[in-house]
């Protein structure tokens, strides 16, 4: 079993992967950051960069916000980066 240990510790070094449980058995406050961070599924853009969107969202909002509307709002889930 030792054996066996060793080797998937040396595979996981030669393949780069990283421990994401401490040796007391319990997730630093690093790892669970960087899983958070993982995790995002929004877009991290800086909206100070972002030109010429301004009016296309407030009349996005307006749509989805009027009284009168018979707009419906969909909400669609999937692995974010996929497209």
């Amino acid at each position: 079993i030792s054996k066996r240990i060793s080797k998937v510790i040396r595979d996981m070094q030669s393949l780069g992967v990283q421990q994401v449980i401490g040796n007391d058995g319990v997730y630093t406050q690093s790892l669970q950051e960087r899983q958070r961070e993982m995790r995002k599924t929004f877009s991290n853009d800086n909206e100070t960069v972002l030109v010429g969107l301004e009016e296309n969202v407030k009349k996005l909002v307006g749509y989805l916000v009027e009284e009168n509307s018979s707009s419906q709002v969909v909400s669609i889930t999937g692995m974010g980066g996929i497209g």
